[in-house]
């Protein structure tokens, strides 16, 4: 899907918000399985560092939020 929202932000297709929306809730929502974050967060590194327009608040925003929850317990 990293790649799909790649070519579809370059291509300025109305459908990358969509896709980029369902990987921040794969991400937020993912089993605590640290191989699978990082796997996440390096592709969301790279996608930020090759696409300038993708806004990253959406992202930092539910992800903190995961994260305080995950502390709690």
């Amino acid at each position: 899907m990293f790649k799909l929202l790649d070519k579809f932000s370059a291509e300025k297709n109305p459908s990358a918000p969509a896709i980029y929306k369902a990987l921040i809730f794969s991400l937020v929502e993912s089993p605590v399985d640290q191989t699978v974050r990082e796997l996440f967060l390096t592709n969301f590194q790279y996608l930020f560092s090759e696409v300038k327009q993708i806004p990253i608040g959406l992202l930092i925003d539910p992800l903190v939020k995961s994260n305080q929850v995950q502390d709690t317990y």
